[in-house]
């Protein structure tokens, strides 16, 4: 509801906010693409892209890139990274693809992959996704970074959220003497 200048003022204070500390964090990353990207479409600033890719292979590095985020994201050890990369690899079915280095990966070609990824067609987005979310559940757990993570991935792609498998929660054991 707000008018073109009332948004362009909120835009920039978001942005000023985000760029404050001279970093984007994920989080941050997550906010500006979930926000102002939609507000973006809604205020006529930008245009969503046309459906122009119907094979994974045409955007492979931007996959790679997406798949070792996510990777990356919710695993902090890359050993563990790389199988979780290896699990979203075989969800997909795509053995070409390979991890990027943890130091190789920004923010800023982050968003040129999503970007390029928008241009799948739509039935590819959610294969891409589910790779995601197996990446992010390889172990068990899912922690709040993956989850927001691809939350934001999936609303920039117009694709549903996969399921994110996890285990269940430990069962705590009822006291002595408890019925």
């Amino acid at each position: 509801a707000l008018t073109p200048p009332q948004y362009q003022v909120f835009k920039n204070v978001v942005l000023g906010l985000m760029h404050a500390d001279n970093k984007i964090s994920l989080g941050e990353w997550i906010m500006q693409r979930l926000l102002l990207h939609r507000l973006d479409e809604t205020h006529g600033l930008r245009k969503r892209p046309p459906a122009r890719y119907s094979l994974l292979g045409a955007v492979k590095a931007e996959s790679e890139l997406l798949l070792s985020l996510v990777a990356y994201a919710e695993h902090s050890d890359d050993t563990a990274a790389a199988r979780a990369f290896d699990a979203g690899r075989k969800a997909i079915g795509a053995g070409a693809l390979n991890i990027i280095a943890r130091k190789d990966l920004s923010l800023e070609r982050l968003n040129d992959a999503v970007d390029k990824l928008e241009q799948l067609k739509p039935l590819i987005k959610p294969r891409l996704l589910k790779a995601c979310a197996a990446c992010i559940g390889t172990d068990g757990r899912a922690g709040v970074d993956g989850i927001e993570l691809l939350r934001a991935l999936a609303s920039s792609l117009d694709s549903p959220m996969p399921p994110v498998i996890v285990a269940p929660p430990a069962t705590v054991p009822a006291p002595p003497g408890a019925a």
